[in-house]
Formats: C-alpha cells, sequence, structure tokens
C-alpha cells in the first residue's frame, strides 16, 4: 500500500504497473479461499491460468476464488497490477476451508465454556469503498450463527458508521449494540453497557432495513398509491430512525398542545410527561414529529421537529417541552418559496419514528 507515493523512486507516483512472480506452496490439502484486493486494476494467474480479469480502474476492491490445492505441490503464481492515479494498494490473502472453520470451532469452544459471548464484527467502508450488499462480510455470519446455536445468550457489537442487515441472525441472538466508530475509550463505553453499568440510551440516526432490495430507505417519505411490502418481506425498516433500547421503560402521557389555533408567526408549545416506569435509572429521548396531512404540495408522512434525552429515577416523571416555530412548519411550494399554509398539522411525540405514544394536533388559520 503506497498510498500516494511510489514503490521506487525511479516511478512515477501515477500511472504505473507492477508484475510479482512467484510460488504458492499449500502446508495442507483442500479447498482455499484466495483474495486479491487492489486500488486500480489486477490479474491473478495461478499455473498460468487467468483466474481473476478486474483491469479497470476501481477503489480498492476485493476478489475471491475457490481452488483446490495439495498439500507440498509449488503452484506458479503471477499478479499483474497497474494503478492510474488516487492512490496505490495490492493486497493478496488465502485461507482454507478447513481454517476458517477450525477458527469459528475455536469461537464455539469459547462460548460453550462461558456463561455470556460476545461477538465483535464490522464491515469495510469508507471514501470510494461504497457497498452493494449490506450483510456483514466474510464469515462472520456464519461465525455469529455458530457461537448463537449454543445456547449460550450471544450478543454482537457491530463497529462501523452505517446500516447492516442482520435478517439471518438478529432473532437468534439475545442484544445487538451499536458501537458506531467508538473511539480509544470505546473498549470501556462497550463494556459498561455490557456488564450493566451503563443504561444506554441512544438513537438510531439512520434506518436498518431488512434487506439492500428496501434501499433507499427513510422514516420521512412522502404517501403514494403504491404499496410498500414486497413479494418475500415487508416493507417495514428492521429497526426504524429514532430507535433504541434501554434497561427500563417508559410511559407517555398528558400530551398538551397549546394554543389550538395559530396565526402564520405564532409559535405552539408541545408538552408531554414521560415516566420511568421500569426498575433503573435510564434516559429516554423523547421525539417530537409533525405531519401536515393536506397541502398544496405533497409533505412527508412525518418529520422531526424536537427531540430531547430525560434522565429519570425510578418512578419519576417530567414534563417534556418542545416550541413550534414558523421555521419548523413551513416549507418549499411548486415555485421554491417559503410558505405556511393554513390547515390542520398533526403531532406525533414518541420514542421512535415508528414507536409514536402520543397524538395530537393544532390549526393553522389564515391571516
Amino acid at each position: 500500500d503506497w498510498g500516494a507515493g511510489t514503490p521506487d523512486a525511479a516511478i512515477t507516483s501515477d500511472h504505473f504497473s507492477i508484475r510479482w512472480t512467484g510460488k504458492l506452496v499449500p502446508d495442507t490439502s483442500g479447498t482455499y479461499r484466495i483474495s486479491v484486493t487492489s486500488d486500480d486494476g489486477v490479474r491473478l494467474y495461478i499455473d498460468g491460468k487467468l483466474l481473476i480479469d478486474s483491469w479497470y480502474d476501481r477503489p480498492p476492491t476485493t476478489d475471491f476464488i475457490s481452488l483446490d490445492l495439495e498439500a507440498g505441490r509449488p503452484y506458479d503464481l503471477r499478479i499483474e497490477y497497474y494503478e492510474n492515479e488516487w492512490g496505490a494498494s495490492m493486497v493478496l490473502g488465502w485461507i482454507s476451508e478447513a481454517e476458517e472453520k477450525a477458527n469459528i470451532d475455536a469461537a464455539v469452544a469459547l462460548a460453550k465454556a462461558s456463561e455470556v459471548a460476545v461477538v465483535v464484527a464490522g464491515i469495510i467502508e469508507g471514501e470510494g469503498r461504497d457497498r452493494a450488499n449490506l450483510n456483514l462480510p466474510g464469515a462472520q455470519e456464519d461465525l455469529i450463527l455458530s457461537v448463537a446455536n449454543t445456547g449460550v445468550p450471544t450478543v454482537v457489537v457491530l463497529i462501523g458508521g452505517s446500516a447492516v442487515t442482520m435478517r439471518n441472525w438478529v432473532d437468534k441472538v439475545a442484544a445487538v449494540l451499536v458501537a458506531w466508530y467508538p473511539g480509544e475509550e470505546g473498549g470501556n463505553a462497550v463494556a459498561d453497557v455490557l456488564f450493566g453499568d451503563y443504561n444506554p440510551g441512544g438513537r438510531l440516526p439512520i434506518t436498518f432495513p431488512q434487506t439492500v432490495g428496501q434501499v433507499p430507505l427513510y422514516y420521512n417519505l412522502k404517501p403514494s398509491g403504491r404499496g410498500y411490502d414486497y413479494l418475500d418481506i415487508s416493507g417495514r425498516p428492521l429497526f426504524p430512525f429514532g430507535y433504541g433500547l434501554s434497561y427500563t421503560k417508559f410511559e407517555y402521557s398528558n400530551l398538551q398542545v397549546k394554543p389550538g389555533k395559530i396565526r402564520e408567526g405564532e409559535a405552539v408549545q408541545v408538552s408531554v410527561d414521560v415516566r420511568n416506569t421500569g426498575s433503573r435509572k435510564g434516559d429516554e429521548v423523547v421525539q417530537l414529529y409533525v405531519r401536515d396531512p393536506v397541502a398544496s404540495v405533497t409533505r412527508p408522512l412525518k418529520e422531526l421537529k424536537g427531540f430531547k434525552r430525560v434522565s429519570l429515577q425510578p418512578n419519576e416523571k417530567k414534563s417534556v417541552a418542545f416550541v413550534l416555530t414558523r421555521d419548523d412548519l413551513s416549507y418549499l411550494d411548486r415555485n421554491l418559496k417559503y410558505i405556511l399554509e393554513a390547515g390542520i398539522i398533526e403531532v406525533m411525540v414518541g420514542s421512535s419514528s415508528e414507536d409514536i405514544r402520543v397524538k395530537g394536533s393544532f390549526e393553522v388559520t389564515a391571516r
């Protein structure tokens, strides 16, 4: 990996090519998974046969093949690589299916000897590294299922910055903790949550789909005449925008929307009572959504207009208040001018975009 540099001072940092030749000698016989990851073009030959041909500009991308190899036999290996611009790297990798299975078997043995299993999994992403599939790469799903099938309570900690599909395994595990990119104190933070020393209160800032075929999927879609379900799954998300669990539960009541009528330029006060009905102190993220059901342009089914995090002791109740102004309620009309039209505005307050606990409304009157 030379980044923006070059493998040799005599070679320019852009527009060069390399050929590597050598021998690949397996220690054991069996099926091997062989990979090449390259930033721009790569070809892989084994015993003179072209097995991978990705001779085009691309960001760091991995190609896989499976090949039966004999122990002790030397295989002629040739890799051809070219770099066009903006970074240069090439990685060769291989692992036998037996070794991969042995690694999973070792994890299963550890899980069987434990009270709880924690599997840390993640994705490869970044600039120029968009994913066509949203499942966990490599053998990670096999690892999760193998550990979970032991019957030992299994927690999956996800490291990454975007959505992951989990339909193959999410119902088999006890919990999923999305740690994002947690930084140098991430280990302590994750441990505090898993051991119950800290009661989590985070919420998803994105929607997690059930499958990649649902993408793009977002909470603030506009109404249409089409159905939202698919032939083989519902159209609902796996985890909606704003979703998150806690070690306690919260009850919403006494929604107040005042005044019931406003003119353009006036504000609306929205308040709701939230009670911790569990036995542990915890934080709830109260989310305020609105909808304009009848407008001159099509408006979303709901839009987040405010959220507040409130910390509550067991059985403690607090009133959480929001203010809606003209800026919160206006939108672009067909001439791309901000307007606020007369009519009913629906108010929804809840624990996520899908978990609406209380509803109300107010009216905007003409000037």
